[in-house]
């Protein structure tokens, strides 16, 4: 019973984070509350893409293992992430090696149906340094891109409500997690 509370309580606080934080324009970035050295560097690499069968593969997993809410553009979400990265996000302050990769699987109605998912993608130090490198694509519910070429890439809508996670490589809902 205490971990259920707890489960809600941080996701109470994850949830007024963002909203005072909001996904706001470049002007409004948060910088990292950590210092340099606080850091914890990944050093496995990903997949570097979209792994059809992710829910079942040995390559990803998650902490949201129903669909849970959260704050944002995306209705309520179930994330996967490379398992490169399973044990370094318990840490307050991280970031993740090239080639990690996060699945957003989205339900906009409350069905608990996928009904779209975003992919992100960590490229190479030259991709997009002054945004940690993230790759990000719009993908309907098969995880087949959406063709429309501003869905993929430096995605600014993406680019500002991520950087507002800065100390854990803009994957803030590397905090969310099912009820237990």
């Amino acid at each position: 019973m205490a971990r259920n509370a707890w489960t809600v309580l941080s996701l109470a606080i994850f949830g007024i984070l963002a909203v005072l934080v909001g996904c706001s324009s470049e002007e409004d970035r948060v910088e990292p509350l950590c210092q340099p050295d606080q850091f914890v560097i990944g050093e496995e690499p990903g997949p570097g893409e979209f792994v059809a069968g992710y829910a079942s593969s040995e390559l990803f997993f998650t902490r949201t293992s129903e669909f849970v809410s959260a704050s944002g553009p995306h209705g309520d979400v179930r994330i996967w992430y490379s398992k490169n990265i399973e044990e370094l996000i318990d840490n307050m302050c991280f970031i993740v090696p090239e080639g990690t990769t996060a699945i957003k699987e989205e339900d906009f109605s409350g069905s608990g149906e996928v009904e779209a998912m975003v992919l992100m993608i960590k490229k190479d130090d030259a991709y997009d340094p002054e945004n940690n490198n993230w790759y990000y694509e719009q993908l309907d519910e098969k995880g087949d891109p959406t063709g429309d070429e501003s869905d993929r890439g430096k995605i600014g809508s993406c680019i500002d409500c991520h950087s507002q996670f800065a100390d854990f490589d803009y994957l803030g809902g590397t905090k969310l997690k099912s009820g237990e």
